[in-house]
């Protein structure tokens, strides 16, 4: 392996340092640029290994390249496991490793990616409540799937060992350098351009997940879409569903290996928030993320989250990078919220006259009432529009809500309000929504000078 120590490291390395130029020339797989950082807890350090074609990231305990070494080959060799590297690959560029070749780093541009990735690294040390929580597994996973620049490209360092071992190394064919022997190529030369090649691959994932999931891709009017992207997206989507269909059952409790929250009324103010930041950082570690809408107390959300997302059941699947989502108004809805940002929305659209009929189905069915007059939903769109040739809609800029009331027996919900204007008299609304299921539709518009 040739590593690449900052001087940090450097200084503590004993023996000397090899020149750049007594260094082999780099080669796809072994070339590694190295740090040392404090894990923010009091004589905890790592050094952080990153693979410098494809930004793979490696942390080991320690604080110099001598006693982090052994356990870098170690946990780079359970990273690659994890991560499905083939068997000959590992056996030959890692368990096999010979000593380390220690030089200066070579890259202000490597440099700057790597000075990036350490933040990251340092905000998750920073969210830990012990140095013992520390997951770097997780921290390296997560590292795996970050989008970075490299070579004009936006890659993620599976993306980019993915290509090598489909025999395209995209590293040396910048560098002009002939392919390992080793390439593993998954698909023979099929006598098209790389472009067409990749057009080709990318219709037929799409042939196969409207087959798989029914239904078919949106054509959009700009068909200037980057094929590379297209490609990731696509895999994302095909990986996704591949591994649902073998997904297990589980509860978040046992992703966080069971571990206990005392229970809110048992904590003082101070102690619950320590213990709701506790219990937020078990689950992302865990790809769990808890949104809420609106605004609530510490104890309402941690209430929810113990008492109600713990327990709960659902599909469990290993995919690198997949956020399991979790939204507390789906399980508590917020009408009061939700009519607020229905008439947010639809007064954004008066006050600018770019309605579309696509844009105003959120909101209603076909017809809608306006100022008492029964119209279709382009009629109503143009009456709208019309306003901009009035008095009281030429200087209208922003608006305010008054009042927001709804009735859940008879599912019925009302706002009320006036748009401000510079110079004009104000311009008085009033919505009207009727609850039908799980959504509010608009039934009424007022607009009254």
């Amino acid at each position: 392996m040739i590593i690449r120590a900052t001087q940090k490291l450097l200084k503590n390395i004993k023996g000397g340092v090899k020149k750049a130029d007594e260094v082999p020339a780099e080669s796809f797989v072994s070339e590694w640029y190295a740090d040392v950082i404090s894990a923010t807890f009091k004589g905890k350090m790592v050094v952080v290994y990153l693979h410098a074609p494809t930004y793979m990231v490696v942390i080991a305990e320690g604080k110099t390249i001598q006693s982090t070494y052994p356990k870098f080959l170690k946990r780079l060799e359970q990273l690659m496991v994890r991560f499905q590297f083939p068997e000959q690959f590992i056996e030959e560029h890692v368990r096999h490793s010979g000593a380390p070749q220690i030089t200066k780093t070579g890259s202000r541009s490597i440099l700057g990616v790597f000075n990036q990735i350490k933040s990251h690294i340092d905000y998750s040390f920073a969210a830990s409540f012990s140095y013992e929580e520390i997951d770097f597994e997780y921290i390296e996973n997560v590292l795996m799937d970050r989008i970075n620049t490299l070579h004009n490209s936006w890659l993620r360092p599976m993306d980019v060992w993915d290509a090598y071992f489909k025999g395209e190394d995209l590293y040396k064919e910048k560098s002009g350098q002939q392919k390992d022997d080793l390439v593993i190529k998954l698909k023979p030369n099929s006598g098209l351009t790389k472009e067409e090649d990749l057009y080709m691959e990318n219709e037929i994932m799409k042939m196969e997940i409207e087959q798989r999931l029914g239904g078919s891709f949106a054509t959009l009017d700009n068909e200037d879409i980057n094929p590379e992207l297209e490609n990731l997206f696509l895999k994302h989507i095909k990986a996704f569903e591949e591994r649902r269909s073998d997904a297990s059952k589980t509860t978040p409790h046992a992703l966080i290996k069971n571990v206990k929250f005392p229970e809110s009324d048992t904590l003082t103010e101070y102690m619950l928030g320590k213990q709701y930041r506790r219990l937020v950082d078990k689950l992302e570690k865990v790809n769990i993320v808890v949104n809420f809408l609106g605004e609530y107390s510490v104890k309402t959300q941690y209430d929810f989250i113990r008492n109600e997302l713990l327990p709960l059941e659902i599909d469990h699947f290993d995919m690198p990078g997949m956020i399991h989502g979790f939204i507390y108004e789906e399980f508590h809805p917020n009408h009061e919220l939700d009519l607020e940002n229905l008439s947010k929305r639809l007064l954004t659209f008066i006050i600018e006259r770019e309605m579309s009929a696509d844009s105003l189905a959120d909101f209603t069915a076909d017809h809608v009432d306006y100022n008492g007059e029964i119209m279709t939903l382009t009629e109503f769109m143009e009456q709208i529009k019309l306003l901009e040739y009035t008095n009281h809609f030429v200087e209208t800029t922003h608006f305010r809500i008054e009042k927001i009331e709804f009735d859940e027996e008879f599912f019925h919900g009302k706002v009320a309000g006036y748009l401000k204007e510079h110079l004009k008299s104000r311009v008085y609304f009033t919505f009207n929504f009727i609850r039908n299921e799980s959504f509010w539709g608009l039934v009424s518009v007022d607009l009254k000078v």
